[in-house]
């Protein structure tokens, strides 16, 4: 295959795998996946995989348990519970056997419930179902290419939002809630690098964001449908909501590059909100009661602010805060109703924690502490940034082997979330996190400099943590593993490209990773492709942008040798619609590079999954990685 950009051709000989079909993709898949099943066989016994999948679920049942909540809205009663990738298990209280993994939900007071769930085996094309005590009514799918999981109820109409290709949501609709029809469209997005998301605000606010990267336009959605643009010179919001007997939005506006919040609405700008607060990365203001959560060097802050007191800080974690934001769309928590919260701390279950004027912050005590020796600390990358690092291990024994886990794109915070890595954590692997730049850790510039041709500071920040951690733990590479999934495996295989010969770490493990950065960079007609531009470089018209990924792309990026002191142990799902299997194929093939010896390269494909695996097949699969990385680490 030969592929043109506007200043040069080339030849992709592995172009032939992007198809994903016919005898040779299915032979090269089946040989993959034998040869990963051969290398679990050697590690352990059919019996020690199905018990420590059991291990795996027990501690997930356990989370799940925790970051369980209610939703009671007039008639309706619903029990929800946080699963992984952004979906959550819906049940009935009253009939515990019927349950769905969703992607949203919303309801009203009369007893209406409209969901969304995926169609596509994890190709993440939904359609919408409504319910009225409990009876289907109807069901909704959209175009050829489905609905976002987003959905939300206003008056009589269901807000949801249509895809005219995959992952790309271009028009915002409506239906009559009783029917499912009556179809308007409210809002058409012409831009092709754009897409949209609904944001369900305090007391009943509907907003819709149209994104590129970080650059924003805000909308807020009236209640007869129409859309008021608000902030256009805006390119980045928190949207916060309306303040209780109002119809005013609230929201945070940050234009540019620069570092204070603008807050926008009457009840909002008259909170004396504390000036560290508008200079970090603000995620939830709640009205009602004048809480805010802000972040600042991977941080949580809370603080309460009115318009009659200076803001005073009520805590701060270094973790995440789940807010249970369904009582505040519905104008339920507030003054004196809890505004409900799940902590997550490392090497903790989830903490479950309340919020009222009247009695402060309520939190109660995790059920179990398996990491309970926390440290943290910052340490210089290449070119003098100061980057924070976190490890959660054992208290009683000193670790035998560090799994360092980054992301560090898009903006997005790390996840500091444990139960998935607790057998590691016991088997004396510490679990150490890296807040590397372009990730959402800190503040709009510190992502920013992780774009584009900022991934190499992103990587450096990586390898700086990484030696940090092992010269406080005195781990040596050897016993040192990698982890990155999605956009995280551009930074693992970036750290590879730089890092072949296990010198620095002996290992990587990776979930459908993003490491075809340049082919697919190159090729506008992917789903996501020119949403990203902005993110990791548009090398079919800026060289700059394609001299860089050719040298750090882990596919292009590796020499004849490929990475011969790599363990490589790679998972990836074949209806993947975010970054496809094809991508971690050539990688494998690249990381083998022309030599016959070396750590092994496994893959695994995954069929009949998307971007997750959902389910208890996902407990199998993660014991079986759990092993074989034991037993390199541990050896």
């Amino acid at each position: 295959m030969i592929r043109s950009t506007e200043f040069l051709t080339w030849k992709d000989p592995s172009h032939w795998m992007e198809e994903m079909k016919g005898s040779r993709w299915t032979a090269r898949v089946k040989q993959e996946n034998t040869a990963f099943e051969q290398e679990v066989s050697e590690c352990a016994t059919k019996q020690k995989i199905a018990s420590t999948a059991k291990l795996f679920e027990s501690y997930q049942l356990q989370h799940d348990n925790e970051c369980s909540f209610t939703i009671e809205h007039g008639a309706t009663k619903l029990r929800i519970t946080l699963q992984r990738g952004d979906s959550y298990l819906l049940s009935w209280p009253d009939h515990k056997e019927r349950q769905i993994l969703i992607g949203d939900l919303d309801t009203n007071k009369e007893g209406y419930v409209v969901y969304t769930h995926d169609i596509s085996k994890g190709g993440e094309e939904y359609e919408v179902v409504g319910l009225s005590d409990g009876k289907e009514l109807w069901r909704f799918n959209g175009r050829q290419h489905g609905l976002a999981s987003d959905v939300a109820i206003l008056g009589q109409r269901v807000y949801l939002l249509e895809a005219h290709g995959p992952l790309q949501y271009k028009w915002l609709i409506s239906l009559d809630l009783e029917t499912g029809k009556d179809k308007r469209i409210h809002y058409n997005e012409l831009r092709e690098s754009v897409s949209l998301a609904l944001h369900r605000g305090e007391n009943g606010c509907l907003f819709l964001v149209c994104e590129n990267s970080d650059v924003e336009n805000l909308f807020h959605v009236k209640s007869n449908g129409k859309l008021e643009q608000l902030s256009p010179a805006g390119t980045s919001f928190v949207p916060i909501g309306y303040a209780r007997g109002t119809t005013e939005p609230c929201y945070f506006v940050k234009r540019g590059s620069e570092s204070r919040w603008k807050a926008r609405g009457k009840a909002l700008t008259e909170m004396k909100i504390s000036a560290v607060c508008m200079e970090s990365s603000i995620e939830l203001c709640v009205l009602n009661c004048g809480l805010i959560l802000y972040r600042k060097q991977g941080e949580r802050y809370i603080e309460s602010a009115s318009c009659k007191r200076e803001a005073k800080g009520v805590t701060k974690l270094l973790g995440e805060i789940h807010i249970h934001n369904w009582s505040l769309w519905y104008g339920e928590a507030g003054y004196t109703k809890p505004v409900e919260f799940t902590f997550i701390i490392p090497g903790k279950t989830p903490v479950k924690a309340t919020y009222t004027l009247n009695e402060g912050l309520r939190l109660d005590k995790p059920k179990d502490v398996y990491g309970g020796t926390i440290l943290t600390g910052m340490t210089t990358s290449e070119d003098g940034e100061k980057v924070r690092w976190l490890v959660s291990k054992n208290s009683q024994r000193k670790p035998k082997g560090l799994l360092m886990i980054g992301y560090g794109a898009y903006g997005m915070t790390t996840p500091f979330e444990t139960t998935r890595w607790r057998p590691y954590i016991e088997a004396d692997i510490a679990v150490a996190f890296a807040l590397v730049r372009g990730g959402g850790d800190h503040t709009q510039e510190w992502a920013d400099k992780g774009k584009l041709q900022g991934k190499l500071q992103g990587i450096q920040d990586f390898e700086a943590c990484i030696r940090a951690v092992q010269d406080v733990l005195d781990v040596p590479p050897k016993a040192t593993c990698i982890f990155g999934r999605s956009a995280g495996g551009f930074l693992v295989g970036g750290t590879v490209v730089r890092n072949p010969l296990g010198d620095l770490f002996s290992a990587v493990y990776t979930e459908a990773p993003y490491v075809d950065v340049l082919q697919t960079s190159a090729n506008g007609d992917l789903p996501l492709t020119k949403f990203e531009y902005n993110e990791f470089g548009d090398p079919s018209h800026r060289i700059a942008d394609f001299e860089f990924l050719l040298r750090l792309s882990p596919v292009g990026g590796l020499g004849p040798e490929g990475a011969p002191g790599i363990l490589v142990l790679c998972k990836v799902g074949l209806n993947d619609r975010q970054v496809f299997a094809y991508e971690s194929m050539k990688w494998i093939d690249a990381l083998r590079g022309s030599g016959t010896r070396g750590a092994p390269k496994l893959l695994y494909c995954t069929k009949g999954y998307g971007h997750h695996v959902h389910g208890k097949y996902v407990y199998k699969e993660r014991a079986e990685d759990f092993l074989i990385l034991c037993k390199k680490l541990l050896e």
